[in-house]
């Protein structure tokens, strides 16, 4: 979902696909930075350009990819205790419920 800052203003360009948010040089992709707890990418702009992980500018977008779902299945028996065993698997994301924020842009 995306969500405007200030509806009617003037955003930085930008390209969405089911993977990735494009600005500039920098692209975001959402599985890449999907984390156990949830994650906030923040995308800046100054002088140097667009950025990732920069103090430096203003932000022009924000983007929350939710934590990682797991699903727990039985396994064979650990052959150290003889007790039944079982993996977790990570869900893929569900990409529906990643949000970007676009903010203000005034290039």
């Amino acid at each position: 979902m995306i969500h405007l800052i200030q509806p009617g203003a003037r955003v930085a360009p930008f390209a969405v696909t089911d993977a990735a948010l494009t600005i500039g040089d920098v692209v975001v992709t959402f599985a890449d930075e999907q984390q156990d707890t949830s994650a906030e990418v923040v995308i800046r702009h100054s002088a140097a350009g667009f950025a990732v992980g920069s103090d430096d500018g203003a932000i022009v977008a924000v983007v929350r990819i939710p934590a990682r779902q797991y699903v727990e299945t039985e396994g064979g028996t650990d052959p150290m205790s003889g007790e039944p065993a079982s993996t977790r698997e990570a869900l893929p994301l569900d990409t529906s419920a990643v949000t970007i924020e676009l903010w203000p842009f005034a290039g």
